[in-house]
């Protein structure tokens, strides 16, 4: 074996020795496997729409400063490249939404779960229990 491949396998060996000491701790069911492609996948969607953004600005970026028409272009490329990708992120999320609408998939459980403000008491006044 070349070293790489030696590296390899050791890495992968070390990153799957928690998942081997945790294997009979909890049984996985089909919900708890969805459940967890739901977090990762809103995990990476504003990270990747954010890396587009970065994309399109770096692009604009090179358009504005570069001296040279070669280098002009090659900016109004990447800022093409820019806005199709966020183009298509935002596409593949809307059907994803309509996917979820169209078949009754509970979606709730992960948008709008912000901390809630607590509400004040009664404007009206000090009632009189809180006097003494």
């Amino acid at each position: 074996m070349n070293n790489k491949l030696k590296l390899g396998f050791i890495i992968s060996a070390m990153t799957l020795m928690p998942g081997l000491a945790f294997a009979q701790w909890r049984v996985l069911s089909w919900g708890d496997l969805v459940d967890f492609f739901y977090d990762v996948i809103y995990t990476l969607i504003p990270i990747i729409v954010s890396l587009a953004v970065l994309v399109f600005i770096w692009g604009v970026f090179r358009y504005v400063v570069s001296p040279n028409e070669e280098d002009k272009a090659r900016g109004k490329q990447v800022m093409i490249w820019g806005i199709v990708g966020i183009f298509v992120m935002v596409s593949v999320w809307g059907l994803v939404n309509i996917i979820e609408a169209t078949l009754g998939l509970d979606s709730d459980r992960y948008r709008g779960n912000f901390p809630e403000v607590p509400e004040p008491e009664s404007r009206s006044g000090p009632s009189s229990n809180n006097l003494l």
